[in-house]
């Protein structure tokens, strides 16, 4: 008996935590990202809490490269991915705005990114929102961190091939 009470409290703790509804994800709660082209709702700041307790790990990413290198980076790495629209890209100003289809139920999910500077390289800040549903099972987190991942390989490799100084003279 005293096991099953265990398990059924351990199940209520499953249960609870996917019942956190949680389908707008951003890296930087205090300050979302606003959508210029999409239409999107605002962000609800009671996200804030729920984010932070359910996806931790997520936060602005931080690159040593210039803004410019940065953001050809992230467009470079969205414009490969098929599952990826591009509907709003300003290279002035560092922001692209993306539709990602999910693979197997093809939900459309509104994604925004923006390259600042950051004291001597720059930061990234992202958010991605489900269209349908109110929880989206991690997929919007799980999205920002591959993006990361992704333009990270993309940076090493221009790096790796990047002719030195002295082989450019």
């Amino acid at each position: 008996y005293q096991r099953r009470v265990r398990g059924k409290k351990k199940l209520m703790g499953t249960v609870a935590s996917l019942a956190i509804s949680l389908n707008d994800v951003v890296t930087n709660p205090d300050h979302p990202l606003s959508f210029e082209k999409l239409v999107v709702a605002p962000y609800d700041k009671r996200n804030k809490t729920s984010q932070r307790k359910k996806h931790p790990q997520i936060k602005p990413e931080i690159f040593e490269q210039n803004p410019d290198e940065v953001f050809e980076a992230f467009d470079s790495t969205i414009s490969k991915n098929s599952l990826f629209e591009i509907v709003r890209k300003d290279s002035k100003e560092r922001i692209i705005e993306f539709v990602a289809t999910t693979p197997w139920m093809k939900f459309k999910d509104d994604v925004i990114v923006q390259i600042s500077p950051f004291e001597d390289g720059s930061v990234a800040n992202v958010r991605s929102v489900s269209r349908v549903g109110l929880n989206d099972l991690g997929t919007n987190a799980r999205r920002i961190l591959q993006l990361f991942v992704d333009v990270r390989k993309i940076i090493s490799c221009l790096l790796y091939t990047s002719p030195s100084p002295r082989d450019r003279q």
